[in-house]
């Protein structure tokens, strides 16, 4: 009896997995980081559709820079971006890339201090019709001590 029941639910298993496959989205996350002079860092984010259909980012997308250092890790930079409807739409095969300066000095104020051990960049997608969103972790060298304007 019990190899049946267990019979009975691999067999229910493998007809509902294609119905979650509208769940999942294949893409390809990169980013690069740049950082500046008196502080802070330009980051270059990319997104590109491995899928066979057209995806669209919904609502936004966020990336969360953090500063590892001997004593342990330190967030420096939170973005939530929410890119225009045309832009957010991604065909097939193609790729959307995002320019930001994030922790910039601005108006008399220091830029973030990326100094330490290391930079780590944690992505997250969200899609529309996706249940959960795409992740990816990046690890960079830190950034030098921020320069006195």
């Amino acid at each position: 009896m019990a190899r049946r029941l267990l019979i009975l639910t691999v067999a229910l298993a493998s007809i509902t997995a294609p119905a979650q496959a509208g769940t999942s989205a294949a893409l390809g996350l990169s980013a690069d980081l740049t950082c500046l002079r008196t502080g802070g860092a330009h980051i270059r984010f990319s997104i590109e559709n491995l899928g066979p259909r057209r995806v669209r980012i919904d609502p936004d997308f966020h990336l969360w820079v953090h500063v590892l250092h001997p004593g342990g890790t330190e967030t420096g930079m939170i973005a939530f971006v929410f890119p225009s409807p045309d832009f957010a739409s991604i065909p097939s095969g193609q790729t959307r890339t995002f320019e930001l300066n994030l922790g910039e000095a601005f108006d008399g104020e220091p830029g973030t201090d990326l100094s330490g051990r290391r930079i780590r960049v944690d992505a997250e997608v969200w899609l529309a019709g996706v249940s959960h969103p795409a992740v990816k972790r990046f690890s960079m060298p830190a950034c030098p001590s921020p320069e006195d304007t």
